[in-house]
């Protein structure tokens, strides 16, 4: 299963008034070696929150990107439109995530375990819970959910959905 590389920080007002600005660093890692595809976009109900998906072959083509020639460049255009730090993570999804990250509106669920608590555990809990979303919720199935490659303890969970107003009324 390839490995999904998710990023999070406070969009500037440049890039909420022109999330053009973006697009040549969408365009460039899009070419690269081993990247399926990118995902990205402002929260619903943060309109200064941003994420991006960017779907990987395998861990090493991510990192072998740090080493194009291009780099340099995309890096000085996300700093123009992020605020303060980001948040990356590398997460090995067990199930088909395209349905949740194609889907019109995608949740996204972080989450770490609490002490005492296994992975096992959690599976269980998700498991049961997807099996109930994915019956009303067949368009945008599986729930899928997996571990962060850089701490076994924290995971992500996401769900598609056609809108924000459809996932409330689900619950």
């Amino acid at each position: 299963m390839p490995i999904v590389e998710i990023t999070s920080w406070e969009a500037t007002n440049a890039y909420i008034a022109d999330p053009s600005i973006f697009k040549p660093v969408v365009e460039g890692i899009t070419k690269s070696d081993g990247c399926i595809g990118i995902h990205s976009g402002l929260v619903e109900e943060d309109r200064k929150r941003f994420h991006s998906f960017i779907v990987w072959e395998t861990l090493e083509h991510h990192k072998a990107l740090t080493s194009q020639p291009s780099f340099a460049e995309w890096l000085k255009i996300i700093q123009s439109v992020k605020v303060g730090e980001s948040k990356t993570s590398h997460v090995d999804f067990v199930k088909d995530f395209t349905p949740a990250l194609t889907a019109p509106t995608t949740e996204i669920l972080w989450m770490t375990l609490n002490e005492g608590k296994t992975k096992e555990d959690l599976y269980n809990i998700l498991s049961t819970m997807a099996t109930k979303i994915d019956a009303g919720n067949a368009k945008y199935a599986p729930v899928t959910w997996g571990p962060t490659l850089e701490d076994s303890n924290t995971f992500y969970l996401t769900i598609g959905w056609d809108s924000t107003k459809v996932r409330l009324l689900s619950l």
